[in-house]
């Protein structure tokens, strides 16, 4: 299986994770950044919308990385970076 064949099944992986969970989720298509939108239920009339990069190892680009900082600063997504370890899949919150 070729790397990105690899990258787009994680991405299922993680979104179905979320999904799951109860979030709901948006899937980018063909490498448009972030690669998922998660939309958290409302707590006290605050929502949470998570900005999801997956890689399957934990490695980001810091253009990469900053993009999410600024999808943050400039939306008040949460940047999030879902990776595997050990078979299993960590989530990092960027700050």
């Amino acid at each position: 299986m070729n790397s990105k064949r690899k990258g787009i099944n994680f991405e299922r992986e993680v979104k179905k994770m979320f999904e799951q969970k109860g979030y709901f989720v948006v899937r980018q298509s063909a490498s448009t950044f972030p690669d998922l939108i998660v939309f958290l239920p409302l707590r006290n009339e605050r929502k949470k919308i998570l900005a999801v990069e997956c890689k399957i190892n934990e490695k980001i680009h810091n253009d990469e990385k900053q993009k999410l900082i600024d999808l943050k600063n400039k939306f008040g997504l949460m940047p999030v970076l879902a990776f595997k370890k050990d078979k299993k899949i960590m989530l990092k919150y960027l700050y």
